[in-house]
Protein backbone atom coordinates (compact mmCIF):
# COMPACT_ATOMS: atom_id res chain seq x y z
CA UNK A 1 0.00 0.00 0.00
CA UNK A 2 1.25 3.46 -0.91
CA UNK A 3 1.30 5.94 1.96
CA UNK A 4 0.51 9.40 0.61
CA UNK A 5 0.56 12.66 2.54
CA UNK A 6 -1.62 15.52 1.31
CA UNK A 7 -0.71 19.17 1.89
CA UNK A 8 -3.57 21.55 1.07
CA UNK A 9 -2.89 25.22 0.42
CA UNK A 10 -2.97 28.14 -1.95
CA UNK A 11 0.84 28.06 -2.41
CA UNK A 12 0.75 31.68 -3.44
CA UNK A 13 3.69 31.25 -3.88
CA UNK A 14 5.15 27.96 -2.67
CA UNK A 15 8.14 28.55 -0.38
CA UNK A 16 10.95 26.62 1.27
CA UNK A 17 8.98 25.86 4.45
CA UNK A 18 6.27 24.11 2.38
CA UNK A 19 8.94 21.92 0.80
CA UNK A 20 10.71 21.23 4.09
CA UNK A 21 7.44 20.18 5.75
CA UNK A 22 6.89 17.69 2.91
CA UNK A 23 10.41 16.33 3.38
CA UNK A 24 9.99 16.03 7.16
CA UNK A 25 6.70 14.20 6.68
CA UNK A 26 8.45 11.64 4.44
CA UNK A 27 11.42 11.42 6.82
CA UNK A 28 8.98 10.61 9.66
CA UNK A 29 8.12 7.31 7.95
CA UNK A 30 4.36 7.96 8.17
CA UNK A 31 4.16 8.66 4.43
CA UNK A 32 6.24 7.58 1.43
CA UNK A 33 5.32 10.50 -0.79
CA UNK A 34 3.65 13.91 -0.60
CA UNK A 35 1.08 15.50 -2.90
CA UNK A 36 0.53 19.27 -2.88
CA UNK A 37 -3.17 20.00 -3.41
CA UNK A 38 -3.65 23.55 -4.69
CA UNK A 39 -6.71 25.41 -3.43
CA UNK A 40 -8.79 26.97 -6.15
CA UNK A 41 -9.81 29.58 -3.61
CA UNK A 42 -9.48 29.53 0.17
CA UNK A 43 -12.99 30.30 1.49
CA UNK A 44 -11.48 32.37 4.31
CA UNK A 45 -9.34 34.60 2.07
CA UNK A 46 -9.90 37.30 -0.57
CA UNK A 47 -10.01 36.17 -4.20
CA UNK A 48 -6.57 35.21 -5.50
CA UNK A 49 -5.02 37.52 -8.06
CA UNK A 50 -2.57 34.87 -9.25
CA UNK A 51 -3.86 32.31 -11.71
CA UNK A 52 -4.20 28.65 -10.67
CA UNK A 53 -1.93 27.62 -13.57
CA UNK A 54 0.86 29.94 -12.41
CA UNK A 55 0.69 28.52 -8.89
CA UNK A 56 0.74 24.99 -10.32
CA UNK A 57 3.82 25.76 -12.45
CA UNK A 58 5.66 27.30 -9.49
CA UNK A 59 5.07 24.14 -7.45
CA UNK A 60 6.41 22.02 -10.31
CA UNK A 61 9.53 24.17 -10.49
CA UNK A 62 10.08 24.01 -6.72
CA UNK A 63 9.69 20.23 -6.64
CA UNK A 64 12.34 19.50 -9.28
CA UNK A 65 15.17 19.75 -6.74
CA UNK A 66 13.36 17.55 -4.20
CA UNK A 67 13.33 14.73 -6.74
CA UNK A 68 17.10 15.01 -7.06
CA UNK A 69 17.32 14.54 -3.28
CA UNK A 70 15.22 11.38 -3.51
CA UNK A 71 11.90 12.72 -2.23
CA UNK A 72 8.68 11.70 -3.97
CA UNK A 73 6.50 14.80 -4.24
CA UNK A 74 4.09 16.09 -6.83
CA UNK A 75 1.32 18.59 -7.40
CA UNK A 76 -2.27 17.48 -8.05
CA UNK A 77 -4.92 19.69 -9.59
CA UNK A 78 -8.28 18.18 -8.59
CA UNK A 79 -9.73 21.59 -7.69
CA UNK A 80 -8.85 23.00 -11.10
CA UNK A 81 -11.70 20.99 -12.59
CA UNK A 82 -14.25 21.68 -9.85
CA UNK A 83 -17.33 23.65 -10.86
CA UNK A 84 -17.50 25.04 -7.34
CA UNK A 85 -15.38 28.18 -6.92
CA UNK A 86 -14.71 27.32 -3.26
CA UNK A 87 -14.83 23.52 -3.01
CA UNK A 88 -14.78 21.99 0.46
CA UNK A 89 -11.79 19.96 1.70
CA UNK A 90 -13.99 16.94 2.44
CA UNK A 91 -15.32 16.93 -1.13
CA UNK A 92 -11.84 17.38 -2.60
CA UNK A 93 -10.58 14.39 -0.59
CA UNK A 94 -13.44 12.28 -1.93
CA UNK A 95 -12.60 13.41 -5.47
CA UNK A 96 -8.94 12.44 -4.95
CA UNK A 97 -9.97 9.00 -3.68
CA UNK A 98 -12.28 8.49 -6.67
CA UNK A 99 -9.63 9.58 -9.19
CA UNK A 100 -7.10 7.18 -7.64
CA UNK A 101 -9.55 4.39 -6.76
CA UNK A 102 -7.60 1.94 -8.93
CA UNK A 103 -4.62 2.30 -6.55
CA UNK A 104 -4.22 1.00 -3.00
CA UNK A 105 -3.45 4.25 -1.16
CA UNK A 106 -3.52 5.18 2.51
CA UNK A 107 -4.01 8.97 2.82
CA UNK A 108 -2.68 11.20 5.58
CA UNK A 109 -3.45 14.91 5.83
CA UNK A 110 -0.46 17.14 6.62
CA UNK A 111 -1.15 20.49 8.28
CA UNK A 112 -0.13 22.92 10.98
CA UNK A 113 -1.64 22.73 14.45
CA UNK A 114 -3.48 26.01 13.79
CA UNK A 115 -5.35 24.43 10.87
CA UNK A 116 -5.88 21.14 12.69
CA UNK A 117 -7.59 22.98 15.55
CA UNK A 118 -10.00 24.67 13.07
CA UNK A 119 -11.13 21.44 11.39
CA UNK A 120 -14.12 20.81 13.74
CA UNK A 121 -15.67 24.05 12.40
CA UNK A 122 -15.33 22.98 8.73
CA UNK A 123 -17.90 21.31 6.51
CA UNK A 124 -17.91 17.63 7.63
CA UNK A 125 -14.97 18.50 9.86
CA UNK A 126 -15.64 15.80 12.44
CA UNK A 127 -15.79 13.20 9.67
CA UNK A 128 -12.39 14.38 8.43
CA UNK A 129 -10.97 13.91 11.92
CA UNK A 130 -12.53 10.45 12.22
CA UNK A 131 -11.72 9.14 8.73
CA UNK A 132 -8.13 10.33 8.16
CA UNK A 133 -4.75 10.18 9.81
CA UNK A 134 -2.85 13.42 10.31
CA UNK A 135 0.70 14.68 10.48
CA UNK A 136 0.48 17.91 12.45
CA UNK A 137 3.30 20.42 12.61
CA UNK A 138 3.68 22.68 15.66
CA UNK A 139 3.12 26.34 14.86
CA UNK A 140 1.07 28.01 17.57
CA UNK A 141 2.38 25.91 20.42
CA UNK A 142 4.79 23.09 21.12
CA UNK A 143 2.20 21.03 22.99
CA UNK A 144 1.73 17.77 21.08
CA UNK A 145 -1.81 16.82 20.14
CA UNK A 146 -2.80 13.72 22.11
CA UNK A 147 -4.74 11.64 19.60
CA UNK A 148 -4.22 8.15 18.17
CA UNK A 149 -4.51 9.16 14.52
CA UNK A 150 -2.11 12.13 14.81
CA UNK A 151 1.66 12.15 14.40
CA UNK A 152 2.92 15.42 15.86
CA UNK A 153 6.13 16.92 14.47
CA UNK A 154 7.87 19.98 15.85
CA UNK A 155 8.76 22.75 13.41
CA UNK A 156 11.87 23.67 15.39
CA UNK A 157 14.45 25.11 13.00
CA UNK A 158 11.92 26.09 10.33
CA UNK A 159 11.81 29.81 9.66
CA UNK A 160 8.40 31.34 10.38
CA UNK A 161 7.69 32.62 6.90
CA UNK A 162 4.43 33.17 5.08
CA UNK A 163 3.50 33.51 1.43
CA UNK A 164 2.09 36.94 2.33
CA UNK A 165 5.52 38.11 3.55
CA UNK A 166 7.18 36.67 0.44
CA UNK A 167 4.76 38.49 -1.87
CA UNK A 168 5.59 41.74 -0.06
CA UNK A 169 9.33 41.10 -0.37
CA UNK A 170 8.97 40.45 -4.11
CA UNK A 171 6.91 43.61 -4.53
CA UNK A 172 9.67 45.58 -2.77
CA UNK A 173 12.51 43.89 -4.75
CA UNK A 174 14.00 42.57 -1.49
CA UNK A 175 16.89 40.25 -2.42
CA UNK A 176 16.54 38.48 0.94
CA UNK A 177 13.53 36.68 -0.51
CA UNK A 178 15.98 34.09 -1.86
CA UNK A 179 16.38 32.87 1.73
CA UNK A 180 12.77 31.68 1.62
CA UNK A 181 11.95 30.74 -1.97
CA UNK A 182 13.47 28.59 -4.71
CA UNK A 183 15.61 30.69 -7.06
CA UNK A 184 13.96 29.21 -10.15
CA UNK A 185 10.51 29.96 -8.75
CA UNK A 186 11.66 33.55 -8.22
CA UNK A 187 12.95 33.66 -11.79
CA UNK A 188 9.51 32.53 -13.03
CA UNK A 189 7.81 35.18 -10.88
CA UNK A 190 10.05 37.91 -12.25
CA UNK A 191 9.76 36.71 -15.86
CA UNK A 192 5.97 36.88 -15.77
CA UNK A 193 5.78 39.94 -13.49
CA UNK A 194 3.78 38.16 -10.79
CA UNK A 195 3.07 39.90 -7.45
CA UNK A 196 3.97 43.36 -8.81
Amino acid sequence: MRKVGLIFGSFNPIHNAHIRIGELAIDSGVVDEVWFVIAKQNPFKDNYKVDFDDRERMIGIALMETHLRGYKMKCITIEKYSLDDRPKTYDILNAIKIEHSYEDIDYTIICGDDMYNQIPTWYNGQQLLNEYKFIVFGRDSNTPIDCDNVKYLNTYGLEDISSTKIREMIKNDDDNVLNYINKYVLKYIKEFNIYK
